[in-house]
């Protein structure tokens, strides 16, 4: 994704390191709401993950069962 986010400009270079740290449950849950795509454009940091109210529910449940 790093070649496309460059060449479309979405990203600078300095900031396509930074990466939302989030556990193996959440991970997948993330990747069955949004493509690669919508993730590298729009849900790239953990706040703006917690945005969305299908994460934010999931977020809360896991962390419960956890």
């Amino acid at each position: 994704m790093h070649a496309k986010v460059l060449k479309r400009g979405w990203h600078a270079v300095d900031k396509l390191m930074d990466v939302a740290w989030i556990c193996r449950a959440c991970h997948t849950f993330v990747h069955q709401c949004a493509t690669n795509e919508e993730l590298a454009k729009e849900w790239y940091t953990v706040e703006r993950l917690m945005e969305r109210e299908d994460v934010r529910r999931f977020a809360g449940w896991v962390g419960k069962v956890r």
